[in-house]
């Protein structure tokens, strides 16, 4: 591998820290309380599995395969997986005897179809760069998200259930401008 420049390392370490703003409680510094053991257990097996998914597509990328070839392939066996967790688990739900509200079916079907042209458009941008420079870009994603909540939540009057009250509203925006600046280092 190719060695890590000073401003790879320092964009790196400003990732880090911005990433701190968001857990910590900057007036108490203190980790915030939703963030629990759980929390941080499925954000380790989650950091672990976008790795190994990434890094797997990079390499079949390389032999030709493309990205929906390997999206269809994966996650067909994953949802085939977790279909037979939920018929185990919940059998009645599969069965038509568990009411499912009609809003909450249509906002998931939504919500998974802007994931699947997420998924699609990430990658996409595996296959023509270095799987840490597109993950390095994905920290602009938090400044795009707190525009988009404070304008839904301000102008919109749509409760979103985020805290954007001063101090929150700072250390979101610290730690944004940090991961901005640290991407474009580490990148």
């Amino acid at each position: 591998g190719v060695p890590l420049s000073a401003f790879q390392v320092i964009g790196i370490i400003l990732l880090m820290l911005g990433g701190i703003c968001f857990v910590v409680d900057l007036s108490t510094l203190r980790m915030r309380g939703q963030f629990t053991r759980a929390f941080w257990g499925i954000l380790v097996f989650n950091i672990f599995l976008l790795g190994a998914d990434l890094y797997l597509f990079k390499h079949y990328a390389g032999t030709g395969i493309s990205e929906i070839s390997y999206i269809v392939s994966v996650w067909s066996l994953v949802t085939a997986g977790l279909f037979g967790i939920m018929l185990w688990k919940k059998p009645g739900l599969l069965l038509g005897k568990e009411r499912v509200e009609r809003g909450y079916i249509k906002a998931v079907a939504i919500s998974k179809s802007v994931d699947a042209i997420s998924a699609l458009l990430l990658f996409r941008a595996i296959a023509l760069a270095s799987v840490s420079q597109v993950e390095a870009m994905e920290s602009f994603f938090p400044l795009v998200l707190l525009v988009t909540v404070y304008i839904s939540q301000r102008l919109f009057k749509v409760d979103i259930e985020e805290n954007l009250t001063s101090p929150q509203l700072l250390s979101k925006i610290a730690g944004i401008i940090l991961l901005c600046i640290g991407s474009i280092l580490a990148g």
